[in-house]
């Protein structure tokens, strides 16, 4: 029969064992794919990010849910919080050129309508 002393020494992990089991299971979480570990959190297929619009989508969405008088660069940055104003700006701009927007007025005081 072995003495409860030596029976709990065997039982006890090192500091040494301790600190590589931590590692390992760090490592291991590191490694397990995004995906997977959205789903043990229940987010699931949901948690994949919104596709990346290109400028003409944006436009086009803006238009789709937008007003159907004439809007300024502000009203859509208001739509798309995310994008810089050279962005709305370069968005608003190719929309002109491919006539799917008319300009009034420049710089500043620019507004927007379809055409």
């Amino acid at each position: 029969m072995v003495s409860g002393t030596s029976h709990r020494a065997g039982l006890r992990m090192s500091l040494r064992q301790k600190l590589a089991v931590a590692a390992l299971a760090l490592v291991s979480l590191f490694l397990t794919p995004v995906n997977s570990r959205a789903q043990d959190f229940g987010l699931g297929a949901s948690a994949a990010p919104n596709p990346v619009l290109t400028g003409a989508d944006r436009v086009a969405l803006f238009l789709k849910q937008g007003p159907d008088r004439s809007f300024r660069r502000k009203d859509y940055l208001n739509m798309f919080p995310e994008l810089s104003t050279a962005t709305a700006s370069r968005d608003l701009a190719e929309a002109v050129e491919g006539r799917i927007l008319v300009l009034n007025g420049t710089k500043r005081q620019a507004s927007y309508r379809r055409i």
